[in-house]
């Protein structure tokens, strides 16, 4: 009997040390690291099979037991049982690399599945099916760099590979290969900052290299970021402003440039956006109107002051685009155009109005052209000028002859 109890109690021991000894190099092993570059991979052998790799990071994820382990989200296989946590990284490495990182932001994209699925935009590989979106992110982290934002309006552009793609006009990078329209606003987001607007009308100026770039004899230099963007690309990003720059409003002469008056100091103040442009710009954005400033009806000499007749209360009421415009202003956008002025009057002025007595509709000598209407009386003299002595006098009494046409007789009806 005692024979009997000491075999049972070494065959017991004998489990016992059997057991221990399967699981000693787990409890063993130092913490699990990266393989290092360069060190091959364990390859299986007969008596050692190679145990799976670990597919996620494992900084801060130390006990296993939490995901891996009875009623959790990857129940250990029955190989397994009575395993515990220190015995795990003995025999799992991770994943050389880890897992692949999310290259998008995941900021509202929560559900990865409406993009990550056989049905969908990109197909997962056979190793995660039956995976769920919660899972998703206890592997997979999201990338420190976000794709490179779209810097154009997206507006009539929606297929992308137009202008990205081989033998476009943009290439796209190889790890791109495969990748279709759908995908790219799915990582890609329109930047909230646009290009700028074109400033100016294109009709005729479609080379823009001819102003923009950064050669000799060009007027705008363009930024680094442009470097090796071609003609064809201008227009895809930069569209034409819907506000025009604004019309010249005065003839342009050859021998004055125009910084002679518009100019910080000069007669008109440049705006800020326009610092650093020079001459050779003006003309390049702005425009000469086809219509001109009125011409001066009247003889300046003597009458350089025009803010005595032209101005608020005064003779002649300036348009509120004239306001803050100065009298050096005046004389070089609006000129005279001699000799024609306005006809002098044939008889003296004095003791002679209102005009209107008789040059009115139905009175002696008409209605004034159309040209005239509001015109006043204080207007007449300092348009029309009247003749040095008048008139010659009639020569006999005017008493009993108020009908002149009995002697007079207009030489259209002779």
């Amino acid at each position: 009997m005692q024979k009997s109890q000491t075999l049972w109690l070494v065959t017991l021991f004998s489990m016992i040390l059997t057991l221990l000894l399967s699981g000693c190099s787990a409890r063993g092993s130092s913490p699990i690291t990266s393989p290092q570059a360069g060190q091959p991979t364990p390859t299986p052998t007969a008596s050692k099979p190679l145990a799976p790799n670990i597919p996620h990071i494992i900084e801060g994820r130390g006990d296993c037991l939490v995901c891996h382990g009875n009623f959790v989200l990857w129940p250990q296989p029955a190989s397994h049982k009575g395993k515990t946590n220190d015995t795990c990284q003995g025999c799992h490495q991770p994943i050389q690399g880890g897992p692949p990182e999310i290259d998008h932001p995941i900021d509202g994209r929560s559900k990865c599945d409406a993009c990550h699925s056989a049905e969908a935009l990109v197909a997962l590989p056979e190793s995660h099916q039956r995976r769920t979106v919660p899972e998703c992110l206890m592997c997979h982290e999201e990338s420190s760099i976000s794709p490179t934002l779209i810097d154009h309006s997206i507006d009539g552009h929606e297929a992308c590979s137009v202008c990205h793609g081989t033998g476009a006009l943009v290439p796209l990078s190889t790890d791109h290969d495969g990748r279709t329209d759908k995908m790219c606003l799915a990582c890609h987001e329109v930047s909230p900052v646009q290009p700028t607007l074109i400033s100016h009308s294109v009709q005729g100026r479609e080379t823009c290299s001819s102003c923009h770039g950064s050669g000799p004899g060009t007027l705008v230099t363009l930024p680094a970021t442009h470097d090796g963007r071609t003609d064809k690309m201008c227009l895809f990003c930069h569209k034409s402003s819907p506000v025009s720059p604004p019309l010249i409003a005065h003839r342009v002469h050859s021998d004055v440039t125009c910084s002679t008056c518009h100019a910080t100091g000069a007669m008109v103040a440049l705006p800020s956006t326009h610092e650093g442009r020079t001459d050779q710009m003006c003309q390049v954005c702005h425009e000469v109107s086809p219509t001109q400033p009125t011409a001066i009806a009247h003889r300046t000499t003597g009458r350089e002051d025009c803010s005595r007749c032209h101005g608020d209360g005064k003779v002649v009421p300036l348009p509120a685009s004239h306001n803050g415009r100065t009298e050096s202003m005046c004389l070089w956008c609006h000129e005279t155009v001699a000799p024609v002025f306005p006809p002098d009057s044939p008889h003296s002025l004095a003791d002679r109005h209102p005009c209107a007595n008789c040059h009115s509709a139905g009175q002696m000598v008409g209605a004034l052209p159309t040209t005239h209407e509001g015109r006043t009386d204080a207007m007449c003299e300092l348009c029309h000028e009247g003749v040095v002595g008048g008139v010659p006098p009639v020569p006999h009494k005017l008493e009993g002859r108020t009908d002149c046409t009995l002697c007079h007789v207009p030489t259209s009806s002779k």
